[in-house]
């Protein structure tokens, strides 16, 4: 039920459009798969057999009194209804605190798996604190609502056993009335309703734990079902809708206004009026953050248009069936999306029967065909979360290839050869040139170079189309497109709490004996006998009042305890993870998606047997010794056969424990299915556009399938020692009342002793039995706890970031003779050889094939990895030895795919400073990263939320944002890594302007395929093969005529 539940979540997820993922962050409805469906599976699993069970035996209690004694009966019923008035008062409150908690847990888990995802991020500007803070922050809010729904559960259930003990001594002294009466002529029928009705009311009151889980599993199915039965207005499940065969491509907009769902104050397009022929390449241009993604989004229906119409070959694209609508589109984004598999499925998905032969022509086609027959399981080969074994460039042409295999109608290219060097861009785009002929082409573009021989070209800004033709007569009218070019305290508290709420069951036996001698006086003196049952009634009343004292203080403890715990073993955790160097990630073992997962559901597990479950064990515990102590005094022979078959059970249950440990933890270590859940929450966006939905949740239900025989081995060993765990119990009393019948009848044992020493060998069974229905969690926590451990423990490659020398670099920079391997790949060198060096304040660019090691180089400088041979030194010392959050305070990097958290803009420029920047040092940041003028224009300005990963903001702004966060450090080493190729022209002169002017008085290390870019720099180093292949100035390069001249003149031919 759990597997189809998942598989039913991560269906509907995919079937909703992109402005409900706009308002619902993929990091929080992770949370919701991970957090929810636990607290469901608690909820309907073991828990649901013990309210079941606890249920019935009060039924069944209340029947057999019924039986018995009516009149007596009738009393004590008085208790059920106040039972139920109870447990509806606590499932009140308790369902308004965890709703807010679940919220807050949500939310926690979002900011987690932002900051895993974009770890190097976080590494680099030394966010890690940050992350922390924020997460803690939510985890706290959390803690409050948890502590409020334990408060009232303690209550509750203290309050439910004061009113048990007060009927007790109530019904006793009616029973004794009775007998006293002449209307009962023996007290065995009242010892039949009064134990029946205790053992029954007793389990009803003991059900607390399961019914809060229940509880949680309502509100927790609650959240899950309001996704799983949601029907989005754009849906992709849908079957209605015209199937346009063999389509021509005529696209058509006609007077387009839109404002995204959750930007209500923003209006992206206004009044868009745009016609596409059949077999015509159309480029847009403009400004970021003028709507020409948007343009190409509501094509797609990613979005539906607040007015107007799209057209198909004159064809409402509303009428369109949505699944044939995206099959005819193909779209290669600026950011590639690829999927943890191997190469040839990457391009497969895209369409399933595509032939070897058909597969390598569309490689050949997109430059990637060389490079993947280069590598040691070619096609094979498995590229990692993302795509992280390939460098950005090798992405972006896997993600060409798989849309030219589908060989859509309509083309969509949004940047697509933005992260391309010089060498593949030219021949990608001379493919991509081909593959438009005979079919509608959408460009996005911000280098105009690549759309001059656009068939149209048109000119967005602030969602007006401004201009409209081709290149030539675009740049003559001299307008826009012109001017473009403390847990432990409380644990002991609770600990004290649940030893004298331990003590209660073995009083209430005591109390028995005493009442059962009393009965005996029926014949010799009633009035004696009133006098003894009416001080069991103040006996009964004190248990009552110290059940319900200890109970609710025991219960708060225990879960201030656990709450404590748990939010510092999530922090301890996350913390770790983040500190973690890039070779732990790159381990599949660690995939963000299996990481995300464990913090998710191991301290899940811990804190399942360090809460008010903790609490019921300590004091069932404490009853079993204290009760065999008391068989023992008044009968050792039957505390012995009583004891040695109570150890008996423990030792089968020891063994079916490690049994189940050891399932557990071959169940995590091989949990495919949560990592393929995050990467479809992922990319969802990428999912609808490929129209991949069945490909996916059909991968997704393997993933499940495959865990189904290991959890139903595991669920037969729960269930097995639970069997025997209830089974044993009416066993046990047979043959103890067997022992104790003899011992009376041979006078071996009076019979007042017998019935004291079976009432406590009795007393502690129930109470094992009770303690058994936590067996399974205790296991899981154990297993848990092992792996959530070795994950806190884990030391990073790297080192301690605080320890070291902590200097104030110049900026000298010293590879020599560098050698490097990454860990998942020991033998594919990345570096052979790499010697050079670069002088304070000195500019080195970095060019080269794709995948040669040019990020490389900035991965070492920040340390995500350490070389393995040769040395790196700055300023002279080995940058091992010196402090790594120190030299991150003195770098800063700008990579190609910029990685914004949510929050604020501001807030983003300043992630990761340990110290307060002015209003007018951001200003300064802005203005030198060309982002001031756009920002101004947001009606929030500064304070607009960027969305999750930046979602809120276009390529061009995202970029933007992420320099001036670097330049606001004012770095004395600056790395770039293509820095400007997500920006449209104006933005990229203006931004290459200020980088130009930052890099005065700083060493920069810059990676760039427009090689206009870096022609200025101090020393151009041409690297291949993990070595420098070449090093000078550009005009010394070109007058070599070698490898860097071919790379200028390749470029040159695209203008």
């Amino acid at each position: 039920m759990i597997a189809k539940l998942r598989y039913e979540y991560v269906r509907s997820l995919m079937r909703q459009n992109a402005g409900w993922f706009d308002k619902n962050h993929s990091g929080m409805l992770t949370s919701v798969l991970n957090e929810n469906v636990e607290k469901i599976q608690e909820g309907i699993g073991d828990k649901l057999g013990v309210l079941v069970r606890g249920f019935t035996m009060f039924f069944a209690a209340i029947i057999i009194s019924f039986i018995y004694e009516w009149r007596l009966s009738l009393v004590m019923l008085g208790l059920a209804p106040l039972s139920f008035l109870i447990m509806a008062f606590q499932g009140m409150k308790m369902e308004k605190s965890t709703i807010k908690e679940f919220c807050n847990i949500a939310k926690a888990g979002s900011v987690a798996e932002e900051s895993v995802m974009g770890v190097r991020t976080v590494q680099a500007f030394n966010g890690q604190i940050e992350m922390v803070n924020r997460y803690k922050n939510e985890l706290t809010r959390g803690k409050k609502y948890s502590l409020i729904a334990s408060f009232w559960s303690g209550m509750m259930e203290g309050f439910f056993f004061f009113l048990l003990y007060v009927f007790l001594g109530g019904g006793i002294l009616y029973g004794a009335y009775l007998l006293k009466s002449g209307v009962l002529a023996s007290p065995g029928n009242i010892f039949i309703v009064i134990m029946s009705q205790l053992l029954g009311a007793y389990f009803v009151g003991l059900i607390s734990p399961p019914l809060m889980g229940v509880f949680k599993a309502r509100v927790a199915a609650a959240v899950i079902y309001e996704t799983i039965d949601r029907v989005p207005e754009i849906d992709v499940y849908s079957t209605v809708g015209e199937q346009l065969e063999n389509p021509k491509g005529l696209v058509e907009f006609k007077n387009i206004h839109f404002q995204y769902p959750n930007r209500q104050d923003a209006k992206v397009l206004n009044g868009i009026n745009l016609t596409i022929n059949p077999g015509e390449t159309v480029a847009l241009v403009g400004h970021s953050g003028c709507g020409k993604s948007t343009t190409a989004a509501l094509l797609t229906r990613l979005y539906n248009f607040d007015t107007g119409t799209v057209t198909i070959d004159g064809v409402n694209i509303n009428e369109i069936n949505i699944q044939n609508l995206r099959k005819i589109i193909g779209i290669v984004q600026q950011e590639p999306t690829l999927f943890n598999d191997t190469i040839a499925e990457n391009i497969r998905i895209s369409f399933p029967e595509i032939s070897q032969e058909r597969m390598i022509e569309v490689c050949q086609m997109a430059n990637a065909h060389d490079f993947i027959e280069a590598l040691p399981h070619g096609y094979d080969t498995l590229i990692g979360d993302g795509g992280v074994q390939l460098s950005g460039g090798q992405k972006q042409r896997i993600a060409i290839a798989r849309t030219l295999a589908r060989d859509p109608k309509i083309l969509i290219l949004d940047e697509a050869t933005s992260a391309l060097d010089a060498q593949s861009e030219s021949i990608v785009q001379n493919a991509l040139d081909k593959a438009a002929q005979g079919r509608s082409t959408i460009v996005i573009a911000h280098r105009l170079s690549t759309i001059q021989n656009a068939n149209k070209i048109v000119v967005f800004d602030k969602g007006h189309i401004v201009e409209e033709g081709t290149h030539q007569k675009l740049v003559s009218l001299g307008g826009h497109y012109a001017n473009l070019k403390e847990q432990y305290k409380w644990m002991i508290a609770g600990f004290i709490c649940a030893l004298f709420r331990g003590l209660e069951l073995p009083a209430c036996g005591l109390t028995f004996t005493y009442v059962f001698e009393s009965f005996s006086m029926l014949q010799e003196s009633p009035d004696e006998m009133m006098r003894r049952c009416l001080n069991a009634l103040w006996i009964f009343l004190g248990i009552g009042i110290g059940s319900w004292i200890f109970q609710c203080i025991g219960s708060i403890c225990y879960a201030m305890s656990s709450e404590n715990l748990t939010l510092k073993l999530r922090i301890a955790a996350f913390q770790n993870i983040l500190y973690q160097d890039a070779g732990f990630f790159d381990n599949i073992a660690n995939s963000p998606g299996k990481l995300i997962t464990r913090l998710a559901t191991d301290v899940l597990n811990i804190k399942s047997v360090v809460d008010c479950r903790m609490f019921l064990v300590t004091h069932s515990m404490t009853s079993v010794v204290i009760s065999i102590i008391i068989a023992f005094f008044y009968s050792w022979k039957l505390a012995l056969l009583g004891t040695s078959m109570l150890i008996l059970l423990a030792f089968g249950e020891i063994f079916i424990a490690y049994k189940v440990m050891s399932k557990n933890i071959k169940i995590a270590r091989n949990d495919n299915a949560g990592k393929t859940a995050i990467e479809i929450i992922e990319n969802v966006k990428t999912i609808q556009l490929l129209t991949l939905e069945n490909h996916f949740i059909n991968h997704y239900l393997v993933a499940l399938d495959a865990q189904k025989t290991l959890i139903k081995k595991k669920c037969f060993l729960e269930s097995f020692n639970n069997c025997v765990a209830m089974s044993f119990e009416p066993f046990m009393y047979g043959i103890c009342y067997a022992l104790g019948i003899h011992l009376i009848h041979s006078n071996r044992n009076a019979p007042a002793d017998a019935f004291q020493a079976i009432t406590g060998i009795l007393l502690t069974a129930f109470a094992i039995t009770m303690s058994s229905s936590y067996f399974p969690e205790f296991v899981k926590a154990n297993s848990a706890a092992k792996l959530l451990f070795s994950m806190i423990n884990r030391k990073p490659s790297t080192g301690d970031s605080n320890v070291g020398e902590k200097i104030d670099i110049s900026g000298t920079i010293r590879f020599d003779k560098v050698q490097f391997t990454y860990p998942q790949k020991p033998n594919q060198p990345v570096m052979t050889n790499l010697s050079f060096k670069a002088s304070p304040g000195q500019t080195i660019a970095l060019v080269g094939p794709s995948g040669t090691g040019k990020s490389t180089i900035i991965s070492m400088l920040e340390r995500f990895y350490d070389v393995n041979g040769g040395s790196l030194k700055i300023d002279g010392k080995d940058i091992r030895d010196l402090s790594l959050e120190h030299l991150r305070t003195q770098m800063a990097l700008v990579g190609q795919e910029p990685k914004l958290f949510s929050g604020t803009i501001k807030e983003n420029i300043c992630f990761g400073l340990a110290y307060v920047v002015t209003e007018n040092e951001i200003d300064q940041a802005l203005t030198l990263a060309n982002a001031q003028k756009f920002i101004s224009n947001l009606p929030s300005g500064i304070e607009t939320e960027v969305g999750e990963k930046g979602g809120q903001m276009s390529g061009g702004q995202k970029q933007r944002i992420a320099i001036a966060r670097a330049l606001i450090r004012n770095p004395k080493i600056l790395l770039l890594d293509e820095a400007t190729s997500a920006l449209d022209s104006e933005s990229e002169r203006a931004v290459q302007e200020a980088l130009d002017k930052a890099r005065k008085g700083r060493t920069c290390i810059t990676i760039a395929h427009r090689l206009s870019s870096i022609q200025n720099s101090d020393v151009i180093l041409y690297i291949e093969n993990g070595k420098v292949e070449e090093a000078g100035t550009h005009s010394e390069l070109m007058g070599q005529k070698d490898k860097y001249f071919e790379l200028i003149k390749k470029q040159d031919i695209n203008g």
